[in-house]
């Protein structure tokens, strides 16, 4: 079922174009600000996880080889950065990880989502989150296997800007892995030191002069889908500890959430979703297409 709105003039013109581009994470050009010397920048502390197991977490790279990358030609595979937040043990010996490593914290300072953080004001590369690098898991009781949940940031955000979400959870038990989307996030950094950085704003912009924003919205959903997929496809390689296949969820914040909900509905190993403030539409000018039919596993109304 197609649902379409009237166009109520130019206000509710300018609140569609508005949310299309905060669903990209582009704002209006802004003057830049200049950096704040190291010194004086911002250092920021996270909330440590309240569950009862310590937090571990290992880092790897995922290359999709029968996938051409989707936002750079010359890319002929798929490549990714995930991380894994585990339930650990003895981890005073492990260093905690840092929330973003350098070339991802300049990559993020750059194209960040907070509107009234200036660039060059915060150090992200100086916070430390609450997993340990490397710990060894902790022991299921008798032997048991973890549940396992996937997590897709928002449009132009790092995976490890939902650190303190992912830590709790893995605080409490579970296998938490965090996808980053190449060339979607804000920056991302691979073990022999590259960083790419996000493509969504130039897209965006051809986008807009070309009228296509709808469907730059169905490929940037549809490219974190598949991602989410082959991640899964990866399981057994990742984790260093056995996994619940019968209990795996995916969740995320804003695209990462309309993500994980077309995941479950798209791949039967994923069980639950959750969304957290994903708008389920495509949304720009004075359209608004259509969700998809009732899905016939469950019987919920999922986004096409």
């Amino acid at each position: 079922m197609t649902t379409r709105t009237s166009d109520s003039g130019p206000r509710r013109r300018a609140l569609l174009a508005a949310t299309a581009l905060a669903a990209l994470g582009v704002g209006s050009a802004q003057p830049k600000a200049v950096a704040a010397p190291a010194a004086r920048r911002v250092r920021l502390t996270l909330p440590a996880p309240t569950g009862p197991y310590r937090v571990g977490t290992v880092s790897h790279r995922l290359v999709d080889q029968d996938r051409p990358d989707p936002w750079v030609a010359s890319r002929p595979s798929r490549e990714l950065m995930v991380s894994v937040r585990y339930p650990a043990r003895d981890v005073e010996r492990y260093p905690r990880a840092a929330q973003l490593l350098p070339g991802e914290a300049a990559g993020f300072d750059r194209l960040n989502n907070f509107g009234g953080v200036p660039q060059g004001r915060v150090d992200w590369a100086a916070t430390r989150t609450f997993a340990h690098q490397g710990a060894p898991p902790a022991r299921a009781r008798r032997g048991a296997a973890r549940p396992v949940l996937l997590y897709s940031p928002g449009v132009g955000d790092p995976r490890s800007l939902g650190t303190t979400l992912t830590d709790e959870l893995a605080s409490r038990g579970y296998v938490v892995i965090c996808v980053d989307h190449t060339y979607d996030g804000s920056a991302v950094e691979f073990p022999d030191g590259r960083v790419e950085t996000s493509r969504l704003p130039e897209e965006y912009e051809r986008a807009k002069r070309e009228g296509t924003v709808v469907e730059l919205l169905r490929k940037t959903c549809a490219v974190r889908v598949a991602d989410l997929r082959f991640v899964l496809d990866r399981l057994d390689a990742l984790a260093p500890m056995p996994l619940d296949r019968s209990a795996i969820g995916a969740f995320g914040q804003s695209a990462g959430g309309f993500a994980a909900l077309q995941a479950m509905h798209d791949d039967r190993r994923i069980a639950a979703a959750v969304n957290l403030d994903g708008v389920l539409a495509y949304v720009e000018g004075t359209r608004t297409p259509a969700l998809s039919p009732r899905s016939p596993r469950t019987g919920w109304t999922v986004p096409c």
